[in-house]
Formats: structure tokens, C-alpha cells, sequence
């Protein structure tokens, strides 16, 4: 079964920003990897469901092809309206690269809620 990118997201409720609930969409999006089917150039990519109104998208680029310096995994922030937010990189989702990446997500919520 395949999504269209828009399509990855429920219409729901609004979320509050809550560092744990952050950490446990990112585990999640992260187990969700390994089970995805690849995209046809080997990629692979989930949505985090519980970070409206962001859209929130994980991303696995394959190893072999890019660059050893670039990291394989981005996360990737869009406005409801689709213009991008903010993202980084990791090279995995160890608890630092969580911690980075939550405080990312938060950053973006909090700048969105004031905008």
C-alpha cells in the first residue's frame, strides 16, 4: 500500500507540546522505518501523527547512496500550509540525537503557537 505524502497525517486534534510525548512519536516514527516499504529510489519515509498542526516527517536515506559523511537520518518540519519549518540530520537515534530532535520539534511548535 502506498501513501501520498499528505495523506500520512490525520485531520485531528491539536497536540501540545510535551517533551515525552515528542520522544515516544520519534521512537515510534523510527520503529515504523525498519517496516516501511522503500520508495523507488530506496528511501524510506514516515509521518509523526501526534504534532499538529507541524507536519513531521522522518526520513531514512539508503547507506550506499550517500555520502559516508552524511547522515541517513532526517527529520523534516512543514507548516500546515507545506513550507518547511526546520530539520536535522543524525546519523542515528541514539538518546542524544532524540534529545536533539524533540528540542527541534518543540523550537518549531512553540515559534508556530506565537506566529
Amino acid at each position: 500500500m502506498s501513501y501520498k505524502q499528505d495523506e500520512l497525517l490525520p485531520r485531528t486534534d491539536a497536540f501540545t507540546p510535551c517533551p515525552h510525548r515528542i520522544e515516544c512519536e520519534l521512537i515510534g516514527a523510527y520503529v515504523r522505518l525498519g517496516v516501511t516499504p522503500p520508495c523507488p529510489d530506496g528511501s524510506r519515509t514516515v509521518a509523526l501523527i501526534g504534532v499538529r498542526p507541524l507536519r513531521v516527517r522522518l526520513t531514512e536515506l539508503p547507506r550506499g547512496c550517500i555520502p559516508s559523511t552524511m547522515p541517513p537520518l532526517w527529520l523534516e518540519i512543514f507548516s500546515p500550509e507545506g513550507e518547511t519549518i526546520d530539520g536535522c540530520g543524525c546519523f542515528d537515534l541514539g538518546e542524544a540525537e532524540l534529545t536533539d530532535a524533540t528540542q527541534v520539534i518543540m523550537d518549531a511548535i512553540k515559534e508556530t503557537a506565537v506566529a
